[in-house]
């Protein structure tokens, strides 16, 4: 009974990470599609998939980019270079965040 208990709540940690990670997919897609009509909603909709991840990762790299894009486009460099920062932490030799 209690080694089918632990398979039972470690079976409920996966689905709750891969919903997580779900949604924050959602929230790219949902951010990418408003790039051009509202950055400042997009800028809302990538934080909220960064948010959404307990760990960051090198995975991760490519929604700090956008939402580096998302934060020029609004005009504040200021916070682009802060989140462009947060993304070098996790991959210090990343060329795309270094251009």
């Amino acid at each position: 009974k209690k080694e089918g208990e632990k398979y039972l709540n470690e079976a409920i940690k996966l689905a709750a990470r891969q919903i997580k990670e779900e949604l924050g997919n959602l929230a790219v897609k949902i951010a990418d599609t408003l790039m051009n009509l509202d950055s400042s909603l997009a800028e809302k909709y990538y934080r909220k998939a960064l948010e959404l991840k307990k760990t960051l990762d090198v995975s991760d790299i490519e929604t700090f980019n956008r939402l580096g894009i998302c934060l020029r486009q609004q005009k504040k460099p200021h916070l682009a270079i802060e989140e462009y920062k947060k993304a070098l932490k996790l991959d210090p030799y990343n060329e795309r965040i270094m251009y």
